[in-house]
C-alpha cells in the first residue's frame, strides 16, 4: 500500500509529540518552501516524493560524528501506537548495561565508567524500555544506567528488592557504627514509572550537565579535564 498522505499522518505525529515531547524531539520540514524543500533534498527527499517521509536521528553509536538519519518506512493506515513503536524503537540502547548474574554486577560496580554514580532498574524483563532508553541518553556521561532481572536470588538479596519494577541509585557510605561502613541505596519513591518524576528523582544524583570550556592555562586545563576530556585546539590571535 501506499504510505499514508500529509493529511491523515499529520493529527497521529502531532498527537505523539504532545504526549512524548519528553522523550522524543518532534519537527516538521514544509517541503512547499524553497529552504524546506532544500532542507529536505539534503536528506534525500526528492520533489514529487509520494505522502510524508519520516526520518529519525538518533545518537550515532560512537558518540560523535553526524547523525545521519533513518527513514521510516510507512505504508497504508498508520496509528499512535504504531508510530510510537517506529520512533522508539530507533533509540540507542547501548548506554544500558545489561545484568543477569553477580560477577556483572561486581565488575559493573568497580570496573565501569567509575566516576559515574550507578543507577539500577530491576525488572523482570531485561530489554530497556524506550522510557529507560531515553533517560540513558538524557544522562549520558552524568549517569551511569544498568538494568538488573530477577533470576539472580543473591543480587536480589544483596539489595532487598522484592518487588518490580524497583529502581534505586547508588550513594556513598553509611556509617553502620563499630567502623562497619555500607553503601547507601537511595531508592525511587515514587509509584508511575514516567519521565518526568524519574528525571526529577535521578537529577538529584547525577553530574552537573556537560558542557563546553574554554581553558588559557595549565592550571585551568587540569581542573577542566577531570577525570577526561574532548580537547580543541583554536588558532589564537599573534598578540594571544
Amino acid at each position: 500500500p501506499p504510505p499514508p498522505p500529509p493529511a491523515a499522518l499529520e493529527p497521529v505525529f502531532e498527537e505523539l509529540a504532545d504526549k512524548s515531547s519528553d522523550m522524543l524531539s518532534f519537527g516538521e520540514v514544509d517541503t512547499s518552501t524553497k529552504a524546506g524543500a532544500a532542507l529536505a533534498a539534503e536528506h534525500g527527499w526528492k520533489k514529487g516524493d509520494a505522502g510524508t517521509v519520516l526520518k529519525v536521528f538518533t545518537r550515532p553509536e560512537s558518540g560523535f560524528g553526524t547523525r545521519e538519519g533513518e527513514w521510516l518506512e510507512m505504508d497504508g493506515e498508520v496509528n499512535m501506537k504504531e508510530l510510537y513503536g517506529e520512533l522508539t524503537d530507533e533509540l540507542d540502547d547501548s548506554l544500558v548495561t545489561v545484568i543477569e548474574e553477580a560477577q556483572q554486577l561486581q565488575n559493573f560496580i568497580q570496573y565501569h565508567k567509575r566516576t559515574l554514580p550507578k543507577v539500577f532498574l530491576f525488572s523482570k524483563k531485561t530489554v530497556p524500555t524506550a522510557l529507560y532508553k531515553a533517560m540513558a541518553l538524557e544522562y549520558e556521561g552524568r549517569l551511569d544506567l544498568s538494568i538488573i532481572g530477577d533470576k539472580d536470588e543473591s543480587i536480589l538479596k544483596q539489595f532487598n528488592v522484592n518487588s518490580f519494577p524497583s529502581l534505586l541509585v547508588m550513594g556513598g557510605m553509611k556509617d553502620m557504627g563499630d567502623g562497619q561502613q555500607q553503601i547507601q541505596m537511595n531508592q525511587y519513591p515514587g509509584k508511575k514509572y514516567q519521565f518526568k518524576p524519574i528525571n526529577k528523582f535521578l537529577s538529584k544524583y547525577a553530574g552537573p550537565p556537560l558542557a563546553a570550556v574554554e581553558v588559557a592555562t595549565q592550571p585551568a586545563f587540569e581542573k577542566a579535564c577531570q577525570p577526561a576530556c574532548l580537547l580543541t585546539l583554536v588558532k589564537g590571535s599573534e598578540s594571544d
